[in-house]
């Protein structure tokens, strides 16, 4: 008797397994049903995603060619200081060395004044 009544409540765990896997493959097969409200849910929610992440790529994009563009922009500035530099440079080398003539031609008048 205890091994029919064993027998009896593995059958029943088994009729209850087969019910539950019965249950899943419905769901999957309503999930893979394009008309079903849980299939459109779920398309739906997945086009909001993809249309999500082109809109962050593209903004993504528009951002990287702006940085570009400033990075561009910076090393131009740059090359225009840079040359900026080296004509003050020059004008004040030019300056001094205009100076140190101006200052050597005054002291030979003075010494040929001095020597007449």
């Amino acid at each position: 008797k205890k091994e029919r009544e064993a027998f009896i409540l593995k059958v029943k765990r088994m009729e209850d397994d087969a019910a539950a896997l019965r249950a899943k493959v419905a769901k999957f097969e309503d999930l893979q049903d394009r008309r079903s409200p849980e299939f459109q849910r779920t398309n739906s929610a997945i086009a909001r995603r993809e249309a999500e992440l082109r809109e962050a790529n593209a903004s993504v994009a528009e951002h990287q060619k702006r940085v570009q563009n400033l990075e561009w922009e910076v090393a131009k500035l740059k090359g225009k200081v840079k040359s900026a530099n080296d004509a003050l440079e020059k004008n004040e080398r030019s300056r001094q060395d205009g100076s140190l003539h101006h200052d050597l031609a005054i002291k030979q008048r003075d010494e040929q004044i001095a020597a007449n």
